[in-house]
């Protein structure tokens, strides 16, 4: 290990420890099942929107958005945030009461009441691969970070995020996921205004970012009138605003919640959060952009992978200290998605599959 990573690696193990920290904690808190699957149905109204934001606000939109918008303006975020935060306020303003009426602990028991036993166990068995395989992904991306940023040994690093993230999970329930999110969604606005307002200075100003923009980056419609590029585009929005509505990480934050009218409450802000806070990869990409054109930040290490803009940013930009801060904000904003994507695979067997076997329970 170099010694200019021990700050940035410092930090980074406190921040996880502190990670586990507050699952043990959680797990003190947990007396049935009820706690364990809905975090016993209480959450007030900052604590939904903090879990919400911090689930949907994982690796994949700060740095996969940032590349996006790297390459092609504001049109590549189009779906996440934009689309992905408009499922937000349609579960807000159409189905949270629905749900919260039913009175039931996971989405698969949806599927069970509407379609019968036998079509809750298929949902539910068909929704645990997406899920593990969304976790799976969250995890390399941590592997990845570590890597590129301080030449740790992949799969260690891989290894050794899901062991973190199994272990919290297992302990405190759901409890220990929103809770952790709540601290993540704090640390992400931390990480991602040092690296904007650094940013930003390195490239002369705000006003020097600005006028950097290529032309057309802040369209956010199809560049050509074609049929095709049109359908292509309404379907970006309906797959990922209309696709995320039924998944089971939302319907968990709903059920939390203390009352309907929290969890309403909840939805809507987190959306307004989820589309405010999703400009910032938008002007990181800029930002970034303004810092090649000026010779800053040498455009090959990432030109074969966009994704690298973010991290080289930072490798460049930052000191130790604002360099841990930043990786453990981007560690944050993963393992928020990773633990709540763990969480629903793991309430989809052992609520919705398990459970109801194990009772004897049949068409």
């Amino acid at each position: 290990m170099q010694p200019d990573n021990f700050i940035p690696l410092l930090i980074i193990a406190i921040f996880l420890l502190g990670v586990i920290a507050i699952g043990k904690l959680a797990s003190r808190r947990i007396e049935n099942s009820d706690d364990y699957l809905i975090a016993g149905a209480g959450a007030p109204l900052w604590l939904i929107v903090g879990t919400l934001f911090a689930t949907f606000w994982g690796g994949g939109v700060i740095i996969g958005a940032t590349g996006a918008s790297y390459k092609s303006g504001i049109f590549g975020v189009v779906e996440d945030p934009f689309a992905a935060g408009l499922s937000l306020f349609l579960v807000g303003i159409f189905f949270v009461k629905l749900l919260r009426g039913l009175k039931i602990k996971s989405v698969g028991e949806l599927y069970n009441r509407r379609f019968g036993k036998n079509t809750g166990y298929l949902a539910s068995a068909f929704m645990i691969p997406t899920y593990v395989i969304w976790t799976a992904v969250q995890l390399l991306a941590i592997g990845k970070i570590l890597n590129v940023m301080f030449g740790l040994n992949f799969n260690f690093a891989f290894i050794s995020a899901t062991m973190i993230v199994v272990l919290f999970t297992y302990m405190g329930g759901l409890v220990a996921v929103v809770w952790t999110d709540a601290i993540q969604m704090i640390i992400i606005f931390i990480g991602l205004a040092a690296i904007l307002y650094v940013g930003i200075n390195a490239a002369g100003g705000i006003h020097s970012v600005l006028n950097a923009a290529p032309e057309n980056y802040w369209n956010i419609l199809p560049r050509d009138n074609k049929i095709t590029s049109w359908i292509s585009y309404l379907a970006m929005w309906v797959g990922m605003s209309l696709g995320n509505i039924p998944s089971p990480d939302i319907a968990q934050r709903a059920f939390m919640a203390k009352d309907s009218k929290t969890a309403h409450r909840g939805m809507i802000i987190a959306g307004g959060l989820y589309w405010t806070v999703g400009f910032i990869p938008i002007l990181l990409a800029l930002t970034g952009i303004a810092l090649v054109s000026k010779n800053v930040l040498d455009p090959t290490l990432f030109s074969g992978d966009s994704e690298l803009l973010i991290p080289y940013m930072a490798k460049t930009l930052l000191g130790p200290v604002g360099m841990g801060i930043f990786i453990a904000s981007l560690i944050a904003a993963v393992l928020s998605s990773a633990s709540s994507s763990l969480f629903a695979t793991a309430v989809l067997f052992s609520n919705d599959i398990y459970k109801p076997l194990k009772t004897g329970e049949k068409e």
